[in-house]
């Protein structure tokens, strides 16, 4: 991501080849609105921690860590901060070859490679994304074998991802008057910045509608319009994705872990999990 002047960031090198390169970005989350920019290449934004909107051609989309989005060369993009804290991402540069290999091909100058600016993640990826973190963070390990086959493994997922939600009509109401969608859309946003808020408590469904301003019906009816899934379903996403973090990168017992992302109990989070990723959380820290 671009502007590094601009936000302030902190931008550790991970990993670079003549097929991709991956940092880390770390934005302390301010100002509150960042000046426009441009991006310089091709690339994956994996959000990890925290929250920022970023707005381009492709409209408006609330990136935390359920989504991947992506910034073509020359595309120009507002990034705005709703939370006032940092956020810290994983950016993976695509370069020529890898560009090449992959069968990319180029749309129109505004269109780019990508037809759209997101997409979702699932908990595969997920588990992927933090399983390559630990590999590029240990000591002589950002030149392995392994290393760059997960690098590739990873995008290779995510362009699985964004192929098979090509035209699913994340966005159908753009069939509807320019205003009202442009008002369904803040909802959704102040939504998810709620949800990323208030992931780890109990919450219900009154409780996000009024703290974003309309019923419960058309919450949940513009909710899964606007990003293709339930209010549920992203919130189980949310603390999915900060479980994965917390077994990478802490040594935190599994019940605290459990108790503190809002699950009912370990064995509840042993069952959601599991199911989401294959495998327990205990098999999933010791093996990946």
């Amino acid at each position: 991501m671009p502007g590094a002047g601009q936000h302030e960031p902190i931008v550790r090198e991970l990993f670079d080849s003549d097929a991709v390169a991956v940092s880390e970005f770390s934005c302390p989350g301010r100002p509150c609105i960042c000046p426009e920019e441009a991006a310089s290449g091709l690339e994956i934004v994996l959000p990890r921690r925290g929250a920022f909107i970023r707005r381009n051609h492709h409209g408006q989309v609330f990136a935390d860590p359920t989504r991947a989005l992506f910034f073509e060369a020359g595309d120009s993009y507002e990034i705005r901060h709703p939370i006032a804290k940092p956020d810290v991402s994983t950016v993976i540069s695509l370069k020529d070859r890898f560009i090449g290999e992959a069968g990319l091909r180029s749309g129109t100058k505004r269109k780019g490679y990508f037809d759209c600016g997101s997409i979702r993640l699932n908990a595969w990826s997920g588990a992927r994304h933090f399983r390559l973190l630990s590999l590029l963070k240990s000591s002589d390990n950002s030149t392995t074998f392994e290393s760059e086959e997960q690098i590739q493994l990873l995008v290779n997922e995510i362009l699985l991802l964004w192929r098979n939600q090509r035209g699913s009509g994340l966005h159908p109401a753009r069939r509807n008057k320019e205003i009202t969608f442009e008002r369904n859309q803040e909802i959704v946003s102040r939504t998810i910045r709620f949800l990323n808020e208030n992931y780890c408590c109990e919450t219900a469904l009154g409780q996000i509608a009024n703290a974003v301003g309309c019923s419960v019906f058309h919450l949940c009816r513009i909710f899964k319009s606007h990003t293709g899934r339930t209010i549920h379903r992203h919130l189980g996403e949310l603390r999915l994705q900060a479980a994965l973090r917390l077994l990478r990168e802490s040594d935190t017992g599994l019940t605290y872990i459990a108790l503190d992302l809002g699950y009912s109990s370990h064995s509840h989070f042993t069952s959601q999990f599991s199911r989401a990723v294959g495998m327990t959380p205990q098999a999933y820290r010791q093996n990946w």
